[in-house]
């Protein structure tokens, strides 16, 4: 993980895994001009707002940012065939959900993006 901060507060965070950078910022200029950087250096693609990451389905609205492990939960019971298996009560919910009114106004973001190459 990179973290790039500026003035007034501007912060800028890149997460790498193999062949995946996923990043946010709380300003888009500076969004906009990491984007710009990487595809000048590098044959990336933008795939815009990130909707699934390491078994993680993401989903962004104006509520907040939404995670979700319910596809990579049926695909390990697939994997073990215990999709069948009895099941217990869930104890806790499958979606995390961040938002400004729980992390404080300086956590928000304005999305997730990933660029793959």
């Amino acid at each position: 993980m990179f973290v790039k901060t500026e003035a007034r507060g501007k912060i800028l965070i890149i997460s790498l895994y193999v062949d995946d950078l996923i990043f946010t910022s709380n300003d888009a200029c500076l969004i906009e001009e990491f984007k710009c950087s990487m595809k000048s250096e590098f044959g990336m693609m933008d795939l815009r707002k990130m909707r699934y990451f390491l078994g993680v389905e993401v989903l962004q609205s104006s509520n907040g940012i939404h995670l979700c492990q319910k596809k990579y939960t049926k695909d390990v019971l697939d994997r073990f065939g215990m999709r069948e298996c009895n099941s217990v009560k869930k104890s806790h919910s499958v979606w995390f959900k961040a938002d400004k009114r729980r992390w404080g106004e300086e956590s928000q973001c304005n999305s997730v993006q990933t660029i793959s190459w």
